[in-house]
């Protein structure tokens, strides 16, 4: 199984840094889940596949720093994120301002 993370990277003062798009596996998964039961006992249940979408960006040179949010984006609908959206790269606010105006002009 495969799922599809979009992870947003923002600095001081909510400072937008970028974002980019992640494709977790099982296997990603269970190594973020053997780290994060040694260190974070309290995790929550499926926490480790939002773990490993971070550890992921941070492996491939795609993660900025500062505090990420993610989002499960595994069943999104949209063609342009889904099919469009670069993977495994931090994307600038203008490629992504480009991505929403062809969703824009698309309908999706």
């Amino acid at each position: 199984m495969t799922r599809t993370f979009w992870l947003s990277f923002h600095g001081d003062a909510d400072q937008f840094l970028g974002a980019c798009v992640v494709d977790v596996t099982d296997e990603d998964a269970a190594q973020a889940k053997a780290f994060a039961t040694q260190r974070f006992p309290g995790a929550r249940p499926g926490s480790e596949w939002l773990g490993a979408a971070i550890r992921k960006a941070h492996v491939l040179s795609c993660n900025p720093g500062g505090d990420v949010a993610g989002l499960e984006i595994t069943h999104e609908t949209s063609e342009i994120i889904m099919m469009r959206a670069p993977r495994n790269r931090l994307l600038s606010v203008a490629e992504i301002e480009a991505l929403d105006a062809v969703a824009d002009e698309s309908g999706t």
